[in-house]
């Protein structure tokens, strides 16, 4: 589902991330699902294609993936669900509530019996901030050098073969 452009790096310069490109995202996604993706797949900050959804905000996505069995209450490793994403939270240094994605969730919810209960985020503590997140944002920092290095080395290994 991350191939699809549900994760987000920055949500407001992140390719595809503008009105104008969701119903490109939407086809991705539904391809991704005809392909046999798992739309509950984790990303390795535990979120989901829906969790992308919420930060998103396109209720059609959203509508989409709980149609294809996409689980509304998992948490990501901030504790955040999706509907905490779209009730608001911090991230790439802004604020930013989805209240249609936060309505189609609370509606999908209810009517599947799972809680909607204590569903705010932490609007404190920022998903991608050195600032409040500083020794998680020092792992990842480093974590993404590594992967970088791992990525150099193989691109160049293959220019060689070339």
């Amino acid at each position: 589902m991350v191939l699809a452009g549900v994760a987000l790096f920055n949500p407001a310069e992140d390719a595809g991330s503008n009105p104008e490109n969701m119903a490109q995202r939407l086809e991705a996604i539904q391809l991704c699902v005809q392909l046999a993706q798992d739309v509950n797949a984790l990303s390795t900050e535990n979120e989901t294609a829906l969790h992308g959804s919420a930060y998103l905000g396109d209720t059609a996505i959203v509508e989409f993936l709980v149609a294809q069995g996409a689980k509304l209450d998992v948490k990501n490793d901030r504790g955040w669900t999706p509907l905490m994403i779209a009730n608001g939270v911090a991230y790439a240094e802004f604020y930013k509530e989805q209240p249609e994605v936060a309505a189609t969730l609370r509606r999908l919810m209810t009517a599947r019996g799972l809680s909607i209960e204590n569903q705010i985020g932490d609007q404190v503590t920022c998903k991608d901030c050195y600032q409040t997140r500083g020794k998680e944002a020092f792992h990842r920092m480093e974590r993404d050098r590594e992967l970088q290095a791992d990525q150099d080395v193989f691109g160049s290994s293959l220019i060689n073969k070339v």
